[in-house]
């Protein structure tokens, strides 16, 4: 049974909210191919997160160090355009003011955070450059305050923003329980679209089990609740798909039952015994929906290739694979990207049997030369190959690093390792990456001295990997400053 009860004065027009909002969220996991040379070539020198080809998406790269840092002040207000007090302010990435101003760069080294005065007003600072010389345009600040709903916004640099507007947002209480409401599961999760983890507190008085999230966004809304057993199984509640109102406290009971059994195996391109094989499945509510709500999970795999999901919520699903030599294969009917995409699953019900397209993965050797022709030591090479999930978001081909119930667990949150797909150079200038899917990647090379050509507005270089090949290429650098981003 689902119960639905809103306070009093709940029934406001609702905000619009969702366009900024989940615009600006993506930034914060995906990599456009549009900002490939930056990211792989800054990634060697300072790390980066996951990485998107999907040319629609924001363009996450990483922020080289500016030494001059400037002011910014950031006002902030409710929606009355009172000044709120105490709101923290922090700076999340930056875009450029012209050269490649879509791209998105996350940012990096000290965080900048500030707390807004009595005139609702936070002073940080921000590099003049983004990189090389391309000058900061916009920085991107998440604004939170225990009153408000948490906010991310983009601020120009010139002064021209409006105010960060905070909004009021809705209350969630929730009530697990199985077969029967007097049957109440504890400690209950969930997963709120556009809101990731919430932190679930118990609600004094005398329903056992009811539970309240913090402030959440006004608009659509999926909700899936999540219950481990003490025997460590999984229980899930059926997605529920409902309009947070502004003001509103919006309290649902839901039964929980076990997930869904997913099994399946690694085809045969991959030959036995598989060694270190993995698969990581994502879910999602509906197949087609504006929401960012999905379920992570990974397993391993045995040496026959075999593997198996023993609870996962129902819904549509993409499963991916991995082990050492060979990754995922599947590309949709008339596809001609060099994406990797996991396989499309659908979810009502167990399923056993499916196969994984698999395919052989290649390496990269890259040579790399000064000016004069001779190796270079110590030059870092790095790749950034993509997979795409549900078309809508790409990662680095490397399973996720933690899954859903870990998340809801642990609150932990871990980046994709920045240095998967990057070697260092050696004597005779030789760096080798392995594990790279088949087909035209890019790559980026940086190095203390020297830097690559411009290609365009970027430093980027491009190989065809063949399946269980090695692949050579030759780059030649230049002199640092022989071309300069932004001049």
């Amino acid at each position: 049974m689902k119960l639905t009860r809103m306070s009093e004065g709940c029934m406001d027009s609702e905000t619009t909210w969702c366009a900024m909002f989940e615009r600006l969220r993506k930034p914060a996991r995906c990599v456009s191919l549009v900002a490939i040379a930056v990211l792989l070539a800054l990634a060697a020198l300072f790390g980066n997160g996951c990485s998107s080809k999907a040319a629609a998406n924001p363009a996450p790269a990483t922020i080289k160090e500016s030494p001059e840092m400037l002011p910014l002040d950031i006002a902030v207000v409710d929606e009355s355009g009172k000044p709120v007090e105490g709101a923290e302010v922090e700076a999340h990435g930056l875009r450029t003011k012209k050269i490649r101003s879509g791209d998105w760069y996350r940012w990096r080294g000290e965080a900048q955070k500030a707390v807004t005065n009595a005139q609702g007003v936070a002073r940080i600072q921000y590099p003049k450059y983004v990189e090389e010389q391309m000058e900061t345009g916009k920085v991107d600040v998440l604004v939170s305050h225990k009153l408000f709903v948490v906010s991310r916004q983009e601020v120009s640099v010139d002064g021209s923003s409006k105010p960060v507007a905070l909004l009021r947002g809705a209350t969630v209480k929730v009530f697990g329980y199985v077969e029967r409401e007097d049957q109440v599961v504890w400690p209950i999760h969930a997963l709120l679209n556009y809101e990731g983890a919430q932190n679930w507190v118990p609600v004094e008085g005398p329903r056992k089990g009811l539970a309240s999230s913090q402030y959440i966004h006004p608009g659509p809304q999926f909700l899936w609740l999540v219950h481990r057993t003490p025997e460590g199984s999984l229980l899930f509640s059926e997605a529920l798909e409902f309009t947070a109102v502004k003001d509103g406290v919006h309290e649902f009971s839901l039964p929980l039952e076990p997930g869904v059994r997913l099994e399946g195996h690694l085809d045969a391109n991959i030959p036995r015994p598989v060694k270190n094989g993995l698969a990581e499945v994502q879910v999602r509510p509906l197949k087609q929906d504006n929401s960012e709500l999905r379920w992570t999970a990974r397993t391993k795999t045995n040496e026959d290739g075999a593997f198996a999901f023993e609870s996962l919520p129902k819904g549509y699903a993409e499963v991916a694979a991995w082990c050492d030599g060979g990754l995922t294969a599947y590309h949709p009917s008339g596809d001609t990207s060099s994406f990797v995409f996991p396989l499309p699953v659908n979810l009502p019900a167990g399923q056993t049997g499916i196969e994984i397209p698999m395919t052989r993965t290649s390496c990269a050797t890259v040579r790399v030369e000064g000016p004069d022709g001779h190796p270079l030591d110590g030059a870092q090479v790095g790749f950034s190959p993509n997979i795409q999930w549900f078309r809508r978001f790409a990662t680095l081909v490397i399973p996720s690093p933690l899954g859903s119930m870990e998340m809801l667990e642990t609150d932990e949150r871990k980046s994709w390792p920045s240095d998967t797909f990057m070697a260092v150079t050696n004597a005779d200038g030789l760096a080798t990456v392995s594990g790279l899917p088949p087909g035209y990647e890019s790559f980026g090379v940086t190095h203390n001295a020297y830097e690559m050509p411009l290609n365009g507005t970027r430093r980027y270089g491009r190989i065809d990997l063949k399946p269980g090949e090695t692949t050579a290429v030759t780059v030649r650098l230049q002199p640092k400053g022989t071309q300069v981003l932004g001049q």
